[in-house]
């Protein structure tokens, strides 16, 4: 799992090369990334919790089929979860 990007923003932001409110988007499952699973979740957003405190907004989204376990545990999503495709959303 790696959050070197938080990381990188965090040196940015403490030289003043940007300015709150930061927009961070992470994207979870792609291959060779971080897992789309509920660990991953709360380090990627622990650790910007705690790198910039209330000065940022999070977006997390997850890509194909690893969308499901992601949406699944914060009942929230933009689509219906499908399987596969031809199947019915998983509700």
């Amino acid at each position: 799992m790696t959050s070197g990007h938080l990381y990188n923003l965090a040196y940015f932001l403490d030289r003043g090369l940007v300015k709150p409110p930061l927009f961070i988007q992470s994207v979870f499952g792609i291959l060779g990334g971080i897992g789309a699973d509920a660990d991953s979740v709360l380090i990627m957003r622990r650790t910007a919790d705690r790198l910039f405190g209330n000065q940022y907004v999070w977006s997390a989204l997850a890509a194909a089929g690893s969308r499901c376990q992601i949406i699944t545990q914060s009942g929230n999503a933009r689509r219906p979860c499908a399987r596969r495709v031809g199947r019915q959303p998983v509700h």
